[in-house]
């Protein structure tokens, strides 16, 4: 069994250049009316423009992208979410502080990869499929994403919940592989080994390390 870090290494590269997608420029309201397939449009072309338009910036201080991440990732993922069905049954017996604790250090990993990763793949180019609303507040999104230099176009799917802030993601699926069930898998197996506050302590271990 693979321990999350290493689920991180290997399997998340692809879907955090997807959760590019779901980030929309600053001036883009999140509009319940407009759906998330919408709103995945209108700011996709941004955001890759963004990347562009920083590349001698972040190259110069990679710092510079994981600030980018946290001004406009942050917003749109549910992170308390995604780390409540990571950590599956493990989750209601931990306290609020260490459920603040995971959560904040899960972010913070998964914001760094984003941040030393992302702008070496922001030449790839997007499919986006038709919205699949699973309910009112429900909705998937697939798309394709082609890398020509690095390999076979990928999909990725988006599970999108719309909250009164609007549409956030709350788990990504990379070729029929959740993100959210890989890390749980690791989890539940470290948290046996060393308890939950190891795992914790274990990220932030990651987190403080430089770029």
């Amino acid at each position: 069994m693979h321990s999350p870090l290493r689920l991180l290494r290997s399997n998340s590269l692809a879907a955090l250049l997807g959760l590019l997608l779901l980030i929309p420029a600053i001036e883009v309201q999140a509009d319940p009316e407009t759906g998330a397939e919408a709103l995945v449009h209108v700011t996709s072309d941004a955001f890759f423009a963004r990347l562009k338009q920083d590349a001698a910036i972040n190259a110069a201080n990679p710092a510079n992208l994981l600030a980018t991440a946290e001004e406009l990732v942050l917003p749109h993922l549910n992170f308390v979410a995604m780390s409540q069905r990571a950590l599956g049954r493990h989750w209601k017996a931990m306290t609020d502080a260490q459920k603040g604790s995971f959560v904040h250090e899960f972010r913070t990993m998964l914001l760094r990869t984003y941040a030393k990763t992302v702008n070496d793949h922001r030449n790839a180019t997007v499919d986006i499929k038709p919205e699949r609303r699973l309910s009112d507040k429900v909705s998937r999104i697939r798309t394709v994403v082609s890398r020509s230099a690095d390999g076979p176009p990928f999909l990725i799917d988006y599970e999108m919940h719309l909250e009164s802030s609007g549409w956030k993601a709350y788990d990504v699926t990379l070729d029929g592989v959740s993100l959210v069930v890989s890390y749980r898998a690791g989890f539940n197996q470290d948290i046996g080994r060393i308890g939950i506050d190891g795992v914790i302590q274990q990220l932030k271990t990651r987190n403080q390390k430089p770029f």
